[in-house]
């Protein structure tokens, strides 16, 4: 009787497995990057275009909603406190 060992066989199953995987995730990559920019706000970049300019400038950053927007007054608390 002769008996082939076949070693070949394992490493074509982890070969086929990266090959796959990687497949997968360049797929998933491309799915979640047009998901993103069909759900992006295309008005963000230039409404904030002058944040980033001016970033290095700024000692207090507000965010949050419109509460935010009406109720903090800068010029108050760059006359009352000196930030900005």
């Amino acid at each position: 009787m002769d008996i082939k060992m076949d070693n070949s066989k394992p490493l074509n199953n982890i070969i086929l497995r990266f090959v796959k995987a990687a497949a997968f995730l360049c797929i998933l990559g491309v799915v979640v990057f047009c998901l993103w920019k069909t759900v992006e706000r295309k008005d963000s970049d230039e409404k904030y275009a002058d944040f980033g300019k001016v970033s290095d400038q700024l000692d207090v950053l507000f965010l949050g909603s419109s509460h935010v927007i009406n109720a903090v007054d800068p010029v108050q608390l760059y006359e009352d406190y000196g930030i900005t």
